[in-house]
């Protein structure tokens, strides 16, 4: 966390970190959430290395970040899926890159099934979906 919190600021405009987390899809990343030096919110996605990766390799994801008004917020986006999800029990809401694009990520159970779904973070549309039995 330490090294992907220090390449987020080198790499991007972030001055100041006050949240990091890990973000799973196809690729790995440490999603930061800072402001920059005019104090304005943004994230940064910082790519994870597999144990077959290493910093010269080719197919490498590369960082990315976006400013947090370019998309839903997490209230936002929480509201909007609570509108459409009735007897749901929400466990956890994470910002990440999947496919190259920004989402929020929503996992929570409803009728014994834990479920997975991604929003696009520019549009609030339902990116993905998927659910497994508990």
């Amino acid at each position: 966390m330490d090294q992907a919190k220090s390449k987020a600021i080198k790499d991007t405009p972030l001055t100041k970190v006050e949240s990091a987390s890990l973000f799973n899809g196809r690729n790995s990343f440490v999603s930061i959430k800072g402001k920059d030096e005019e104090s304005k919110p943004l994230f940064a996605f910082i790519p994870q290395l597999n144990q077959k990766q290493n910093e010269s390799d080719q197919k490498q994801p590369e960082t990315h970040y976006v400013y947090a008004d370019q998309g839903f917020t997490k209230d936002e986006i929480i509201k909007q899926w609570g509108s459409n999800c009735q007897n749901c029990d929400l466990d956890e809401v994470t910002i990440g890159m999947l496919n190259n694009r920004v989402v929020w990520e929503i996992i929570y159970e409803r009728d014994n099934r834990l479920i997975f779904q991604t929003y696009r973070f520019d549009t609030g549309e339902l990116y993905d979906s998927i659910s497994f039995n508990q």
